[in-house]
């Protein structure tokens, strides 16, 4: 046998991108400054990762983290999955297989981990659909993307603004403690850790649109634009989105004032900010990642741009 199993320390990040974009495609490629990120996340099992390479390039390779809060720690989440051929795409998943067993793992899914690639399995990505499949991976359900242009974004009309006494602004330093404590209430789990990481490497927490009544947060919206340091989430499909791109999310609002049309205001400014960010850069396109919720957005003129299937294995129904 001519190829050889290598962990990541003797794998290229290069030959990662190149494998990652062979198999996934154009509108889904990656560059390595995020590899280097999502596989540099504090979740990643470093120790797990398994690169097959030939004499001629990389064949196979596949990254696994650990789950983040409470019953999730049981699941092991198969954060990168790419592949030359079939062959090589099976020995991947035995291998993930043989990782959920040993490390007694409760379940593995596809994607869905902190600083993930992916929130499932793209549609187009049919080889690796086929090998889920076939791998006997049970199908949860779609979820998907939402883009719009950004340059030419209008609020809706009839879009009321906040009562008197509300302010919706990008957050400055002496706001983070209220941030905080508005997450840990409403948001306490993937959302509140993603704005930590985020603002931890941005070096200030602006790129947060806050909803305030006085000195209170009721409501945020992450926006991420060209310079910022930390892409996360859709952002990851800069190179997709053109150079005056900007990403949105997660946003939400404290659960006794949702059905008030906040949410919806503060979605409008945030998209204002951030066009007006990200416009000096050139025309580009907005996402929202990782969402069921098409119509809450697509009153703001989002439509769906790129569809996943999400996937889960149950350890104990794997074969032997």
């Amino acid at each position: 046998m001519s190829e050889e199993n290598r962990p990541l320390s003797e794998i290229e990040f290069s030959e990662i991108v190149d494998l990652w974009n062979w198999t996934y495609g154009r509108r889904f490629r990656i560059d390595e400054e995020i590899a280097r990120i999502n596989l540099g996340h504090e979740s990643m099992l470093h120790e797990e990762t398994l690169g097959i390479r030939s004499k001629r390039r990389l064949e196979g390779f596949i990254a696994f983290k650990e789950g983040y809060l409470g019953a999730e720690k049981t699941r092991l989440h198969i954060t990168v999955l790419a592949f030359s051929n079939e062959e090589y795409g099976s020995q991947l998943i035995e291998h993930a297989f043989e990782v959920a067993r040993r490390q007694t793992r409760e379940e593995v899914v596809f994607g869905q981990d902190l600083g993930h690639f992916l929130p499932g399995c793209p549609g187009e990505a049919t080889e690796v659909l086929a090998l889920l499949r076939r791998f006997g991976f049970e199908e949860r359900g779609e979820v998907f993307d939402l883009e719009r242009t950004l340059h030419d974004y209008l609020r809706p009309s009839g879009l009321r603004e906040p009562q008197s006494g509300y302010a919706i602004r990008p957050c400055e330093n002496e706001d983070v403690d209220a941030l905080g404590e508005f997450l840990a209430a409403e948001f306490p789990g993937r959302w509140r850790l993603d704005v930590r990481r985020k603002h931890e490497a941005e070096g200030h927490p602006g790129f947060v649109i806050g909803l305030f009544e006085g000195g209170r947060c009721l409501g945020f919206a992450v926006t991420q634009d060209p310079t910022h340091r930390l892409p996360i989430g859709g952002a990851i499909w800069r190179a997709d989105l053109g150079k005056g791109w900007g990403a949105l999310g997660p946003i939400g609002v404290a659960a006794d004032l949702r059905g008030r049309g906040l949410g919806h205001t503060l979605l409008a400014r945030s998209l204002e900010i951030l066009r007006e960010r990200s416009q000096r850069f050139g025309k580009g396109r907005c996402v929202i990642d990782w969402t069921t919720l098409d119509g809450f957005y697509g009153r703001h003129g989002f439509v769906i741009s790129r569809s996943y299937r999400t996937f889960r294995a149950v350890t104990s129904m794997l074969p032997k």
